[in-house]
C-alpha cells in the first residue's frame, strides 16, 4: 500500500516536471540571438542572448512583427556597442538597456512614443541618440549617461521630466521643444557641463530641481510664458545673473540657493511671492530689484552679505529689508558694469605693432 502511494506521488512529480518543461519551452522560444514570446499584436523580445557588437533588432521573428521589448531584455550587457530599434517596436519595458556600459549609439524607430523607466540609464559610454518624431514623452530615461554631450529633443515631445537627463555630466547644451509645458522634477539635475539652455515659449513651469547643480550654467533666459519656478530649481548652479519675468507668480523655496556666482537679479513686475530661502547663501549677490507686486518675502536672502535691495518706497521690499537689516535703496539696481576698454598704453602698443607691420 505504501509502495503504491510512493509510486503515485513520484508519477505526479514527474508529470508536473515534464509539463513545466513543456510550458517553459513554449513560453520562451528562441530565434537567433533572441528569446521571445508571442503577444496579441506580434512578438515581444524577452532576452538578448547574442555576442554583442552592433545590434540591429529584427522587425520580424518567425514571420511575426516584433512589437515590444520586455523589461531588462538587454540590461547589463557589456558587449553591445550600438543598437537600432526597428519601426515595428511600439513599446519598451523598464530598464531595457540599463547599464549597457559599452553602448555608444542608439537609433530609435518611429513606432516608439515614450521612453521611460530608466530605459538607457547608466549607459556611461552612450554618445549618440537618434530620436524619431513620434516621441512624446522622455521620463527617467538617460539618467547617468555621462558621455552624452549633445542631444536633439524632437519637436513632438510634450512631456519632459523626472530625471530624464539627470547626471549627464558631459551634456553641454539643450533646447526645450515648443510643445513642452513643464520641465519636470530633476530633468537636468547634476548636468555639470551644461552651458547653454534654450527654453521655449510654451514652458509654464520650471520644476523642482530642474537645473540643480548645473555648475557651468552661467545664464538662462526665462520666457514670459513661465508662471512658476519650483523648489530648488537652480540650486547650486553657476548662474551669474538672472532676470525673472513678471509672468512668474512664485519663486519657489530655495530656488536659487547657494548660487555663489550670482551677483545680479531682476524680478519683473507681476511676481507676487518669494518663497523661503529662495536666494539663501548667494554670497556674491550684490543687487536685486524687487517690484511692488511682490507681497510676500519669506526670509529669502539669508547669507547674502553684500546685498542691496532696490525697490519702491513703502513697498514690501523696503519693509522686509529694514526688518532683516539689509541695505535698501529706492529705485532700480544699476546694470552690471560692462568690460572695461583697453587702456591708453595697450592701445599705443597695439597701434605701434600695426604700424611696424
Amino acid at each position: 500500500m505504501k509502495t503504491a502511494k510512493i509510486l503515485s506521488v513520484l508519477m505526479v512529480a514527474v508529470a508536473a516536471a515534464v509539463m513545466f518543461t513543456i510550458v517553459s519551452a513554449a513560453a520562451n522560444p528562441k530565434s537567433g540571438d533572441y528569446e521571445y514570446k508571442l503577444v496579441s499584436d506580434g512578438v515581444e523580445i524577452t532576452k538578448y542572448v547574442g555576442k554583442g557588437g552592433d545590434v540591429k533588432i529584427p522587425s520580424k521573428i518567425d514571420g511575426d512583427p516584433v512589437t515590444s521589448i520586455a523589461r531588462s531584455a538587454f540590461s547589463y550587457n557589456t558587449g553591445i556597442t550600438s543598437v537600432i530599434i526597428p519601426n515595428s517596436v511600439k513599446s519598451m519595458g523598464e530598464e531595457v538597456f540599463y547599464s549597457c556600459k559599452n553602448l555608444k549609439s542608439v537609433t530609435i524607430g518611429n513606432g516608439i512614443t515614450s521612453i521611460s523607466g530608466q530605459a538607457f540609464s547608466n549607459c556611461e559610454n552612450l554618445k549618440s541618440v537618434t530620436f524619431p518624431n513620434s516621441i512624446t514623452t522622455i521620463n527617467l530615461a538617460f539618467y547617468g549617461c555621462t558621455s552624452l554631450k549633445s542631444v536633439t529633443i524632437p519637436d513632438s515631445v510634450t512631456n519632459l521630466g523626472n530625471s530624464a537627463f539627470a547626471e549627464c555630466t558631459s551634456l553641454t547644451s539643450i533646447t526645450i521643444p515648443n510643445k513642452v509645458k513643464e520641465i519636470g522634477y530633476s530633468t537636468f539635475r547634476g548636468c555639470t557641463s551644461l552651458k547653454s539652455v534654450t527654453i521655449s515659449n510654451s514652458v509654464e513651469i520650471i520644476g523642482e530641481q530642474a537645473f540643480s547643480g548645473c555648475k557651468s550654467l552661467k545664464s538662462v533666459t526665462i520666457p514670459n510664458s513661465v508662471t512658476e519656478i519650483g523648489t530648488f530649481a537652480f540650486i547650486n548652479s553657476g548662474l551669474t545673473s538672472i532676470k525673472i519675468p513678471g509672468s512668474v507668480k512664485t519663486i519657489g523655496i530655495e530656488a536659487f540657493e547657494e548660487c555663489k556666482n550670482l551677483n545680479d537679479v531682476t524680478i519683473g513686475d507681476g511676481v507676487t511671492e518669494i518663497k523661503y530661502m529662495a536666494f539663501y547663501g548667494c554670497t556674491n549677490l550684490k543687487s536685486i530689484t524687487i517690484p511692488s507686486s511682490v507681497k510676500s518675502i519669506e526670509g529669502g536672502f539669508t547669507g547674502c552679505p553684500v546685498l542691496r535691495i532696490y525697490g519702491k518706497k513703502g513697498s514690501t521690499a523696503e519693509t522686509f529689508a529694514k526688518k532683516e537689516n539689509i541695505r535698501f535703496k529706492v529705485g532700480t539696481a544699476p546694470k552690471p558694469a560692462s568690460a572695461k576698454p583697453a587702456d591708453s598704453k595697450s592701445k599705443a602698443k597695439t597701434s605701434g605693432t600695426k604700424a611696424a607691420a
